[in-house]
């Protein structure tokens, strides 16, 4: 899948990236994020060894963690050009979206210049030290185009930048979105509740887009099965948006639900599409026991639960496990 953001370098960063006069060029989005320009805050560096580059390069961009950039930096030991693109995990999503989507764009812009195995992707500011860039450089030559992250971020871009013709009362399953990144952090409330015991208990999660979290929109304990559609209808918001829910139908059963009600506006629906898989992994692997998680359920409205799913579990559970135990009849009495 191809995605491109249809932001391009400007003239002056591809023109500087050609004359060659600089060791080190940093590049960063404009402010109005439509182009490609120098970051102004980097000086480019008088010295000339490459250890000394690194070091200045990991300074300014220390500075302004978690911000990504493209760093296009002579290896003095080899004399070839280096593209970096860094993008740490903790930035802002919509940059991280945009950053992959740009890549390749930008890359093409600077022609063949930058062989492929010198075209890294960093997220740490440790591996701008001299041993661990250099040792980055030694590995097996990489994909050009993108790293399983950028392109699970490219995934994201892409459905977010859809047209909303068309697509008509889907439900987000219909989307080729197949990605396990997690691309909002789960919030210390929600974190909190995710550790307790959740038998008859129903939590209900939205994605905070301005704090780029998944956070706890409700709670509700002793919900039984009947009372669920109740309960969820309590407890999402009037407004038709997406969420997600947990409900914890017996001690060792949690079901995940995805509510897409009709009425959501394609942008949220293909944002919590894209999420959802990284979501359900990330609770699997940090939350929840195996096979805790055993029911993934994905509704329109609320209203569409079907109940029986979860009375069976809770019907086989509430049997008894062991047979009864029946005296054998005694014979008639001697006389």
């Amino acid at each position: 899948m191809s995605s491109r953001s249809g932001i391009t370098a400007s003239p002056e960063v591809v023109d500087a990236f050609n004359l060659n006069k600089t060791s080190a060029i940093v590049v960063t989005l404009s402010s109005d994020a439509t182009q490609l320009v120098h970051d102004d805050d980097f000086l480019p560096p008088k010295v000339a060894d490459s250890e000394s580059i690194l070091e200045l390069l990991q300074s300014h961009l220390k500075a302004i963690y978690p911000e990504p950039r493209y760093v296009i930096v002579d290896h003095l030991s080899s004399g070839e050009r280096v593209f970096v693109s860094f993008v740490p995990d903790d930035a802002p999503v919509r940059q991280k979206m945009l950053f992959a989507s740009t890549k390749n764009t930008f890359l093409q812009q600077l022609g063949s210049a930058i062989a492929n195995k010198n075209i890294l992707s960093f997220t740490e500011l440790a591996e701008w030290e001299y041993a661990a860039f250099s040792a980055a450089l030694r590995m097996p030559e990489a994909e050009v185009s993108l790293t399983d992250k950028e392109k699970s971020l490219q995934v994201l871009d892409s459905l977010l930048s859809l047209s909303m013709s068309g697509l008509g009362n889907q439900l987000p399953s219909m989307s080729t979105v197949s990605s396990t990144a997690l691309f909002f952090r789960i919030d210390s409330a929600l974190d909190a509740v995710l550790k307790l015991d959740l038998r008859h208990k129903l939590v209900v999660m939205s994605i905070d887009t301005e704090k780029e979290v998944l956070c706890l929109h409700a709670e509700e304990s002793g919900v039984s099965v009947n009372d669920l559609i109740t309960a969820a209808s309590k407890l999402v918001p009037l407004d038709p948006v997406p969420v997600y829910l947990l409900y914890g139908y017996t001690q060792s059963h949690i079901a995940f639900i995805y509510s897409c009600a009709s009425g959501c506006k394609v942008k949220a629906r293909m944002l919590y599409a894209a999420n959802k898989q990284g979501l359900l992994s990330h609770l699997k692997s940090d939350y929840f026991s195996a096979n805790q998680l055993d029911q993934v359920i994905e509704v329109g409205d609320l209203d569409e639960l079907e109940l029986s799913q979860f009375q069976f579990v809770e019907k086989q559970n509430l049997e008894p496990t062991t047979q009864l135990k029946f005296s054998k009849p005694k014979g008639p009495r001697r006389k």
